[in-house]
């Protein structure tokens, strides 16, 4: 299938930054975890392991498709919206204590990549398809981000 090399490099991403999430909280001895780091270590595996999963989906759809391309991009390019769907979902009715700003932030990111998917199963467009993969390691990313910055392992004083 045209560009399973990317999907298996978007497969490989999302399982490192699942193991960096995860080495993160193997190098942390504080005792005590905050809501907020919890939630987005959680958020970061959560969302790496889903990805890591549907990024392999593609070769086999394509091999089940009798190797229609076309067909391929809208089965994922569907499953991505399913999954921007849910996330959509769980954002409006689970995530206020977050607060509004979030909220707001999170569902209308979500919204267009739900959109863009779900105008991608009508065309079939590999690059679209792409784009939503990209889009959607992004989140986790930051997240990483956001949990190295508040890395604060304690220092031995010589």
């Amino acid at each position: 299938m045209t560009g399973q090399f990317f999907f298996t490099t978007v497969a490989g991403l999302a399982l490192s930054v699942a193991g960096f999430a995860s080495l993160v909280t193997a190098l942390r001895r504080e005792g005590r975890w905050s809501r907020t780091s919890l939630w987005r270590l959680r958020a970061i595996v959560g969302e790496s392991l889903t990805m890591t999963l549907v990024a392999i989906l593609p070769l086999p759809v394509y091999y089940a498709t009798g190797a229609d391309e076309p067909l391929t991009i809208r089965i994922i390019s569907g499953a991505l919206a399913l999954r921007f769907l849910l996330s959509l979902r769980r954002a409006l009715r689970d995530e206020w204590e977050w607060g509004r700003r979030y909220v707001i932030q999170a569902a209308l990111l979500r919204a267009i990549q739900l959109a863009l998917q779900l105008t991608n199963v009508w065309l079939g467009s590999l690059p679209l398809l792409m784009i939503g993969f990209v889009w959607w390691l992004l989140f986790p990313i930051q997240l990483l981000y956001r949990v190295i910055n508040d890395f604060q392992p304690p220092i031995d004083e010589e």
